[in-house]
């Protein structure tokens, strides 16, 4: 990339090479700083970019050293931007829940699961099994009891993850 000198546009060699009809010859995929300067162009030096919460790229860059340097504007996150982020972190971990039960099996404790496990639930006697895929896709047969004991760890998983947007500070 290259800087205008004259009006700080930011141009790529090729274009610059459309655009300056004086140019006869093609110009090379890393012209020489001179090269440039007869051009009326500088190098657009590439740093990193700077770490924060949110950071643009401003069009302006900045004359360092006969070397233009992208700049970039840093802004920290709102509270209420804080907040929505936390909650998107919230859906991917509740989405992410497991839970082993004091027998060793691990179920899926994400809603859905959730939801599995109470319909079923609803409809078991003390004495019915069923058969159920574990977190691992292994296939077992599950009592009444171990069902229960997973959707209630999988439900108090949840509600501490439920409330954690509000009561973390960042």
């Amino acid at each position: 990339m290259t800087m205008e000198i004259v009006n700080t546009e930011t141009l790529t060699v090729t274009t610059l090479a459309k655009l300056r009809k004086q140019i006869t010859t093609n110009v090379p995929d890393n012209p020489a700083p001179e090269q440039l300067a007869k051009l009326d162009h500088a190098p657009l030096e590439v740093e990193p970019a700077p770490t924060g919460d949110k950071v643009t790229r401003l069009g302006k860059a900045e004359l360092r050293d006969g070397k233009y340097y992208p700049t970039f504007q840093v802004e920290a996150f709102s509270p209420d931007e804080l907040l929505e982020q936390a909650k998107r972190d919230r859906i991917e971990d509740v989405a992410a829940i497991t839970v082993t039960t004091a027998s060793g099996l691990t179920f899926d404790g994400d809603e859905d699961s959730q939801t599995r496990m109470a319909r079923a639930l609803l409809g078991m006697t003390d004495a019915d099994t069923i058969d159920w895929v574990l977190a691992d896709n292994s296939i077992t047969t599950v009592g009444k009891a171990e069902l229960a004991e997973a959707l209630r760890l999988a439900g108090l998983e949840q509600a501490r993850l439920w409330v954690l947007p509000y009561t973390t500070q960042p």
